[in-house]
């Protein structure tokens, strides 16, 4: 159980980096299409 927790916590962290820099990607293409669309 101690040799997994690091693991663990490894996992947690590089999913919610990706999840981050997933929203982020996303929010930059809408920010794109929506200034491509009011000009």
């Amino acid at each position: 159980m101690v040799s997994q927790f690091p693991h663990y916590l490894t996992t947690i962290y590089l999913h919610l980096i990706f999840n981050y820099f997933k929203h982020l990607l996303s929010f930059n293409i809408d920010l794109c299409i929506y200034k491509s669309y009011i000009l």
